[in-house]
C-alpha cells in the first residue's frame, strides 16, 4: 500500500499540492492615496537664503530650480535662467515686504 504525503513532489523538484487547486475570489484591495506633501514657501527677506540650482538639459536648454519657492524656470542659456530666477526671488521678497507693510 502506498501512502501519499500531504505534499507531493512535482517534476521540477519543487513541492506542490496534489489534485485540483481551489481558487476563491478575493475582494479588491483599495489602496489609499499617498499623503499630499506640504509645500512650504520661504518667508525670508534675505536673498542669500534662496538657493538657485541650474541644470543643462540636452543641447542648449537649461532649467533653474529654487526649492524655497518650489519653482522651475526653463530657458536657452545658463545666464538667462539664472537672471530669471533672481528676478522671481526679488519679486517674491518685494511681495513679502509689501505684505508686512500693509499688515502693520
Amino acid at each position: 500500500m502506498q501512502i501519499l504525503s500531504q505534499l507531493e513532489r512535482c517534476r521540477s523538484g519543487l513541492t506542490g499540492t496534489p489534485g485540483k487547486r481551489v481558487y476563491r475570489k478575493v475582494p479588491r484591495v483599495r489602496i489609499s492615496p499617498s499623503p499630499q506633501m506640504e509645500i512650504k514657501i520661504s518667508h525670508s527677506t534675505n536673498p542669500d537664503d534662496y538657493e538657485i540650482l541650474i541644470r543643462k538639459q540636452g543641447d542648449g536648454n537649461y532649467a533653474s530650480y529654487c526649492p524655497q519657492l518650489n519653482l522651475i524656470l526653463y530657458g536657452k542659456a545658463h545666464t538667462e535662467v539664472l537672471e530669471m530666477m533672481r528676478k522671481k526671488i526679488s519679486d517674491h521678497i518685494r511681495n513679502l515686504q509689501n505684505d508686512t507693510e500693509t499688515n502693520e
